[in-house]
């Protein structure tokens, strides 16, 4: 967290008094030139302790994705364990196997043979869990993913997240407001023909602070919202 410098403010001089007019033109002539320096050096404590809170949000921000990224993380693991290390081969409903190629968990979708690793092949495959967040903020347009965790940073401005053209029953993405700024810069989910929470129409992700999960229904060609 970069940290803005906060400035002391200084201390007026005695104020002139009409209890004392013996002394009042003078108290005045010494004490009226050090109002606009205070309130300048006021105006400038404000600006510093705004600064400190809005990196202070942002880095809260990073640390609830990656508290999150950890969390998906320990669920992954706890989900794979005593997981087969995946090879071509028959493999029946719900047989669950680690990828070789990602190291993360799936789950079969139907009794099939299966030649291409599950990370490749999410038409027969669905990831145990979400997978781990990216460390950094997201804060311009991207293409999303199926199985894609992304913590969004929209406090300058809100932008698109083009879903993918294609994906399989099942598949899941989420979106998570890490700075709290949806209310003013929403996201905005473009489902690239498909439907969002059954609307065939741009998504805006308005709500403050929430997380979004978006799982695809393919018999309806919608994703569904939760």
């Amino acid at each position: 967290m970069a940290i803005t410098p906060v400035p002391d403010l200084p201390v007026l001089g005695s104020a002139p008094s009409t209890t004392d007019m013996a002394n009042f033109d003078t108290r005045s002539d010494a004490f009226l030139p050090q109002l606009k320096p205070w309130g300048d050096m006021l105006k400038a404590i404000g600006d510093a302790t705004k600064a400190n809170a809005q990196s202070a949000n942002t880095d809260a921000g990073i640390a609830l994705a990656a508290q999150a990224g950890a969390q998906a993380a320990a669920a992954q693991a706890a989900a794979g364990s005593g997981s087969a290390k995946w090879a071509a081969g028959n493999y029946n409903d719900g047989a669950t196997v680690w990828s070789p190629i990602d190291y993360m968990g799936y789950r079969k979708r139907g009794t099939s043979a299966s030649a291409t690793d599950p990370s490749q092949d999410a038409a027969n495959w669905s990831p145990l869990t979400p997978k781990v967040a990216p460390t950094a903020l997201i804060a311009a347009s991207f293409n999303a993913a199926p199985g894609g965790w992304y913590p969004l940073d929209t406090s300058a401005a809100g932008f698109l997240v083009p879903f993918p053209n294609t994906a399989a029953n099942g598949s899941q993405i989420t979106l998570y407001d890490a700075t709290r700024t949806w209310n003013l810069n929403p996201a905005v989910v473009n489902p690239q023909g498909k439907k969002v929470g059954g609307l065939p129409e741009n998504y805006n992700c308005n709500s403050k602070g929430r997380t979004l999960t978006f799982t695809y229904i393919a018999a309806l060609g919608d994703w569904s919202i939760q």
